[in-house]
């Protein structure tokens, strides 16, 4: 068997190293960012907007610089292999015309959001300030989506960059896949957004707004929720339960065995965050995902989607609910001995649901064996009695009771402000009234006075901002994500699901983390290869998709590649 080349070998090693300082570079940003409010200030941001936007103007450099070169390049051939068309130049020479990327197109989206706001100072907006901040923050989303498109394409070209030219040999597999990069951004981050909330809750890490604590239960049912460094818990919720919904994406997608091991760890602590910051929406969402990923799913392995979903729960639930009791009884005041046995038992708890979904993640149902499938299933009774028994407690206690009435007087009060909202929007439907509007507005507005300085609702608030244009290039830029993290898989689409979906009953579009998470886990989601289980249940090859950039094709043997018709102009 032929050995891989040298030169091979030192692509995939220089490959590695800037894909791990790509992962990291990505998680650090995004734990900056959510470590300051989750950029909700204006003024937290700053330094992060001018950062990414000299970032953004070296990439559009770079590109254009790139598209210049390439262009010289005189095609003479044209091939179709599987949608995708390619250009000879010379003999053993490819040349690829560049595919469409949705990740280019979103970060334009949101270059005309700036475009929109700067033009809209012309108008006299109602707080012209508002729209020169607004400007510099989607100039900044729209600079990191080209961040990440660079990312796409410099992997296209690393992919290339062993052979200058000729076709690999069957037995040099090729590079981890530059999605991974994006994937273990969205873990580190997950491990430090969730460790930081659960350390607020057990009282390690201090701050104003870290923890809501109050006896109205319009606002709390358990008397305590969790708000974290983002200091707001539904928006805290709804991160929570889109990283939930992508630890389980890794589980049924990913190829690497480290990836889906880490995705059965962080799964239980994500939803236990969730939990804790009783956010119903969030949770709702949540449930919607779950259920929408067993439509997606192709057909032979949605099974092992609603195991996982349901591996999940009991160990989150009973942990959530320990902490809740934990909390009454006086909470880091208890003492380190009782800190220490919560700390341990939820350590346990989680341990308990990492076997189970471990399991479930590196070998099939058909495959486990009988003594590890009764073990499951002892693990798994243990844990559903658990989480019984301590929510069964709570609400005995009184602590855990949504369903109240006053609770739903939140609800309510949304309501009104979406009717005021909708008819202040016919006044100035096309442009809009600037940055700003709903809180500079709703004191004039019938339903007046709100109490609120935001409407809850990102696309409304668009709507009164932006107007209809604003509201277009709002909804292009959730359509173009959503494709780009469904590009090799529609179970892909579901972790930004969770937070567009969200962001349409909250102020989640405000928060820069918001948009920065989003971004990531499309690009992650993009490039999430198939198991090989899931090959087998009929959904096409990640490697010849339609979405497979032609860059790729270099990388594989010659009686890999799939036969085609060949054109002459």
């Amino acid at each position: 068997m032929q050995k891989p080349s040298l030169e091979f070998n030192g692509v995939w090693k220089r490959y590695n190293l800037i894909a791990g300082a790509a992962a990291l570079g990505a998680a650090v940003l995004l734990a900056s960012v959510f470590r300051r409010a989750g950029w909700f200030f204006d003024r937290d941001g700053d330094g992060i907007a001018l950062l990414l936007g000299v970032l953004g103007i070296i990439t559009l450099v770079i590109k254009g610089w790139q598209h210049r070169r390439e262009s010289r390049l005189d095609a003479a051939d044209i091939y179709v292999m599987g949608g995708l068309s390619s250009t000879v130049s010379a003999p053993g020479e490819l040349v690829r015309h560049r595919p469409f990327r949705a990740m280019d197109a979103a970060a334009f989206c949101c270059f005309g959001l700036a475009l929109m706001y700067t033009a809209g100072l012309l108008a006299e907006p109602v707080s012209p300030e508002g729209n020169v901040q607004e400007a510099l923050r989607w100039a900044a989303y729209g600079s990191f989506g080209l961040l990440l498109a660079g990312w796409q394409a410099m992997q296209s070209k690393l992919l290339q960059a062993s052979g200058s030219g000729r076709r690999r040999s069957s037995t040099e597999k090729l590079p981890a896949a530059a999605s991974d990069a994006a994937a273990w951004g969205v873990q580190l981050f997950t491990l430090y957004a969730v460790g930081s909330s659960l350390a607020v809750w057990l009282g390690w890490i201090g701050g104003t707004d870290y923890m809501l604590r109050t006896g109205d239960i319009r606002l709390s049912s358990a008397a305590a929720r969790l708000a974290g460094y983002v200091q707001y818990s539904n928006t805290l919720g709804a991160i929570a339960a889109a990283l939930l919904v992508w630890q389980w994406l890794l589980q049924q997608l990913s190829r690497s065995r480290l990836l889906r091991i880490s995705g059965a760890l962080l799964a239980a602590p994500c939803l236990t965050v969730l939990l804790l910051t009783e956010s119903r929406g969030a949770l709702l969402v949540l449930l919607a995902a779950a259920a929408g990923g067993v439509l997606l799913a192709p057909r032979g392995s949605r099974l092992n989607w609603a195991g996982r979903v349901a591996w999940t729960f009991p160990g989150a639930i009973a942990a959530a609910a320990m902490a809740w009791s934990w909390e009454a009884g006086g909470g880091a005041d208890n003492g380190a001995g009782q800190n220490i046995a919560a700390v341990l038992m939820a350590g346990l708890l989680y341990a308990s649901s990492a076997v189970l979904l471990i399991q479930t993640s590196l070998h099939s149902t058909h495959s486990a064996a009988a003594g590890m499938k009764r073990m499951q299933s002892v693990i798994g009774i243990l844990l559903a009695f658990t989480a019984l028994r301590t929510v069964a407690y709570s609400w005995s206690s009184a602590r855990f009771n949504p369903g109240e009435e006053e609770a739903l007087a939140t609800g309510m009060s949304r309501l009104s402000m979406y009717k005021d909202g909708w008819h202040a929007a016919g006044d100035s439907w096309l442009l809009g009234y600037g940055a700003r509007a709903w809180e500079l507005l709703r004191g004039s507005l019938p339903s007046a006075p709100h109490a609120s300085t935001e409407i809850h609702n990102g696309y409304l608030d668009m709507l009164l901002t932006g107007g209809a244009v604003g509201l277009l290039l709002l909804a292009g830029l959730g359509v173009l994500l959503m494709r780009e993290a469904g590009a090799k898989s529609r179970l892909g689409m579901l972790p930004p699901f969770v937070l567009l979906l969200h962001a349409a009953i909250d102020v989640d579009m405000c928060f820069g983390i918001f948009w920065l998470l989003l971004f990531v886990l499309a690009a992650a989601g993009s490039g999430l290869e198939m198991t090989a289980e899931q090959s087998k249940t009929g959904e096409a090859s990640p490697r010849f998709s339609r979405r497979t950039h032609p860059e790729m094709l270099d990388a594989v043997a010659p009686d890999q590649l799939p036969t085609a018709p060949r054109f002459r102009r």
